[in-house]
């Protein structure tokens, strides 16, 4: 009898582990600030979440310094942030953007080219690029795609402020 509970009892912890991991991911997934993980599978969203880092961060405080040198990149699941390059305002953030995400494109640790400011607390994923770089194949490609459609909406966005601003009288 001891040996057939040694053998069910570990079983028993990986379904409710497996259970516990699936109610997570569904509390994800409903969050309204979760958006930028919408198309990951659920395997490829549970090694995300797995190698990155929670934080909160504080209404006022520099999540990253223009000039500063970098690694990670955040998803931001709660709050909103500024957008400043050389002291003047780009744009704000919402919750479910992503931010910080050249350094996983950068080979090397390279100096941020803008300033993040929380607007309000933030709560977000921080992601080291080199830990993404270690990940499995997919989730690179989960990551990478997500980047690239948050890019060609930035690009797009920044095309038309460029356009207006252009307009002759």
């Amino acid at each position: 009898m001891d040996r057939i509970r040694q053998g069910v009892v570990p079983c028993i912890r990986c379904i409710a582990l497996d259970r516990c991991q699936a109610e997570r991911l569904r509390k994800i997934r409903r969050h309204p600030g979760a958006a930028f993980f919408d198309t990951f599978d659920d395997v490829v969203l549970w090694e995300g979440l797995r190698i990155g880092a929670w934080r909160e961060i504080g209404a006022g405080e520099a999540v990253i310094r223009e000039g500063d040198n970098g690694d990670g990149f955040y998803v931001m699941v709660k709050g909103k942030v500024a957008v400043a390059l050389g002291g003047k305002h780009l744009a704000t953030l919402p919750a479910g953007a992503c931010f910080g995400e050249m350094a996983y494109f950068n080979e090397v640790i390279a100096p941020r080219s803008t300033t993040i400011t929380a607007l309000e607390s933030l709560f977000v994923l921080e992601i080291k690029a080199s830990s993404l770089r270690l990940a499995s194949e997919a989730c690179q490609n989960a990551f990478q795609c997500a980047f690239i459609d948050m890019l060609l909406v930035r690009l797009t966005e920044s095309n038309r402020r460029l356009a207006e601003l252009t307009r002759e009288p």
